[in-house]
């Protein structure tokens, strides 16, 4: 008999949630008054076979093994100190900044296996327009076992650039481990469609799904990596205590990304921190 795997998660939830977030006024390279170079090193992800990978997904799809998969994952070593290039303002502040390219993903996301920011210091992400930006990923959001994952970025080059205060010199560190290729849009970014009801189900957003909104509310989905699945908000029966379960995906506390009250990628959503002042798994039920 196959296997089917749950995760019951606890959540312990403040009165005022933490953002994935904070607003600092932008990347600080966009705000200073010295125009700083150009990134001229492109760091380039080698190709990939994806008639291969997508054919290893509709076999695991049809088995129900695994998470769906939208993105190919890419190991990286990138850090601080081995990649990237540094600039140091007048005022001894230091930028650090890398290119990163996957050629012809639609959108890129990324999973850091060391992470940690300072006080002060700060995360952005952003396309070479900076049309798009993602951040800041603050001192906040550094997490017990200082790993992290990102917010996607649509289109297959990314610019990520740490901001780190002549106060805090070599305090932060910052090692990705994974690049994620995404090959289907989960955000609804473009015309494919990665999200359609199966034959059994109801489509909450259609007429009759109108009796389920308020249980509609209490969904989310969660990106690891290159995978993605839906879960469930269980009330625990205590005012603090509240419980997710999710089936065929066994995220880690801090590299996954939450996104509440997810329906589809057209309807608004808000993404939560994803660490264990947030997420603290308590419990992997399996049912063979």
């Amino acid at each position: 008999m196959k296997n089917i795997y749950s995760l019951l998660f606890s959540t312990f939830l403040a009165s005022t949630m933490i953002g994935q977030m904070t607003d600092v006024g932008g990347p600080k390279s966009a705000n200073v008054k010295v125009n700083l170079p150009a990134v001229k090193v492109t760091q380039k992800m080698p190709e990939f076979d994806l008639s291969a990978t997508l054919a290893t997904n509709a076999i695991n799809e049809a088995n129900k093994v695994g998470p769906y998969m939208f993105g190919y994952e890419h190991s990286v070593n990138y850090n601080l100190t081995n990649s990237g290039s540094w600039e140091t303002l007048l005022n001894g502040d230091r930028i650090w900044r890398i290119k990163l390219q996957s050629e012809g993903a639609l959108s890129l996301n990324f999973v850091f296996t060391d992470f940690e920011i300072p006080p002060g210091g700060h995360l952005h992400i952003y396309n070479p327009d900076k049309s798009i930006i993602i951040g800041a990923y603050v001192h906040a959001n550094n997490t017990e076992d200082h790993t992290f994952g990102t917010e996607l970025m649509k289109g297959d080059v990314a610019i990520l650039e740490y901001y780190e205060p002549a106060s805090q010199a070599q305090q932060g560190r910052l090692q990705l481990g994974t690049i994620v290729h995404g090959y289907k849009d989960i955000n609804g970014w473009y015309t494919e469609k990665v999200n359609e009801s199966g034959a059994c189900n109801m489509d909450v957003m259609c007429p009759d799904g109108a009796p389920w909104q308020d249980e509609s509310r209490a969904v989310a989905m969660i990106v690891n990596g290159g995978g993605i699945c839906s879960v469930t908000l269980l009330n625990g029966g205590v005012d603090s205590c509240r419980y997710t379960i999710c089936s065929r995906l066994r995220p880690t506390s801090s590299t996954v990304i939450v996104k509440s009250k997810y329906i589809t990628p057209h309807t608004p959503w808000s993404t939560v921190i994803s660490s264990k002042k947030i997420w603290n798994p308590i419990l992997w039920h399996i049912i063979k």
